[in-house]
């Protein structure tokens, strides 16, 4: 996909960490891996990730879970 063909919130727990994400933006060109990191406070011993399409479909290839 090109720059501003996909767009997605990442909510975390309830808390948006990413606002319109655009990953091939944020790239700069195809194939290339994007990281972004961020803390969450995990309740209950869960962790709730959802992926919001803004514009297009959002799509993850890979997620790390490292505590702090």
């Amino acid at each position: 996909a090109s720059a501003g063909e996909r767009q997605f919130d990442v909510i975390a727990n309830g808390i948006r960490a990413l606002a319109g994400f655009d990953i091939a933006a944020t790239a700069g060109g195809p194939h290339i891996a994007v990281t972004r990191q961020f803390s969450v406070d995990v309740r209950d011993g869960g962790l709730a990730l959802r992926f919001v399409p803004v514009k297009g479909q959002a799509i993850v290839s890979a997620i790390a879970i490292e505590p702090e």
